[in-house]
Formats: structure tokens, C-alpha cells, sequence
């Protein structure tokens, strides 16, 4: 069986509150949170949570240690690569918010 990830739960919720009661692999994404918390002694917390609504959504994830997430207007040639060229691009640049017509 495939154990999923934050991310795949997280696209299916509208608001941080549904994601945080989901099940992650028979438990919930605030009790996996807390075992984190155990597990590396550091707090892990879910600051923020917004839903990215456009008609092509891509992603980049770094070492699981930074992500970017970009929404396109529309799904042109080469889409999924173009999202994680830019993705890429704006993890690398650490922007926590950007916003752009292209």
C-alpha cells in the first residue's frame, strides 16, 4: 500500500480546519503533526492554509524541505513542465507570496 503525503491529502480541502481532521495513513493530519513534533523535538504547525483555484496547478518540492505551488490561467504546451520550471524558480527565490499575469 502507498502511504500518502500531506500534500496529496491537502489538495482535496477547502480550508485548513477539514485538512487538519483528514486521515494521513489511519490518522489525522493534527495528530501526525503532533507525533512530528515527538519525533524531531522541534513544533510543526500549519500557519496558513489557502486553496489554489486555476485551470492548471503544478508544484515543486525540494528536498522536502521547500515547496512552491503556481496556478496558470490556462494549460498551455508543456504546462507541466513550464509550472516546475517556475515553481522551481520562485522556492529558489524563497518568495512566500508572488503574483503575476503571464
Amino acid at each position: 500500500s502507498t502511504q500518502s503525503t500531506g500534500a496529496d491529502n491537502a489538495i482535496n480541502f477547502d480550508n485548513k480546519e477539514e485538512f487538519l481532521a483528514s486521515d494521513f495513513n489511519g490518522i489525522s493530519v493534527s495528530e501526525k503533526l503532533v507525533e512530528q513534533t515527538g519525533v524531531i523535538g522541534e513544533k510543526l504547525d500549519i500557519n496558513a492554509f489557502e486553496k489554489v483555484n486555476a485551470p492548471y496547478v503544478g508544484s515543486y518540492v525540494h528536498i522536502n524541505k521547500i515547496a512552491a505551488i503556481v496556478g496558470f490561467s490556462a494549460a498551455v504546451d508543456n504546462v507541466e513542465t513550464l509550472a516546475k520550471d517556475v515553481a522551481m524558480q520562485i522556492a529558489s527565490m524563497g518568495a512566500s507570496i508572488l503574483s503575476c499575469l503571464l
